[in-house]
């Protein structure tokens, strides 16, 4: 179980936090997307439509390339680190903002599947110091 700090503080760390230390961690992430597909929380899937009208929900996942590519190849998460802050923005920001909630269950399962080994524990205490 992880033992991340109240998601208030959360919020105000990962928005204060720095390009550098973004670039730090994203740097062994492979962008698999194993932290997401495993995360009882992540929300996120493209509709794909199929023959007579058919629609078929895919999982889908922010730490893939072109994950928000659109129109003329333009995509705002290019980069891996981009990415990677758009996951904890997402989590310990947006989500917290709507729903006043942090939307992590610290269950750890994104840190046993990262292939990258990174641990957001370590990430955490990182932006605390």
């Amino acid at each position: 179980c992880l033992h991340i700090p109240e998601y208030s503080k959360t919020t105000e760390l990962v928005k204060n936090a720095k390009k550098d230390i973004w670039e730090k961690y994203a740097k062994n992430c492979v962008s698999c997307g194993a932290c997401a597909t495993i995360c009882p929380t992540c929300t996120c899937f493209l509709l794909v439509d199929r023959p007579g009208f058919e629609k078929v929900r895919q999982l889908d996942a922010c730490q893939y390339p072109a994950f928000m590519r659109i129109a003329a190849g333009e995509d705002p998460l290019a980069q891996r680190h981009i990415r990677f802050r758009n996951r904890y923005l997402c989590k310990y920001v947006w989500k917290p903002e709507k729903y006043e909630s942090t939307a992590c269950t610290g269950c750890g399962r994104c840190i046993e599947a990262c292939i990258g080994n990174i641990n957001k524990n370590e990430l955490f205490i990182e932006l605390m110091t």
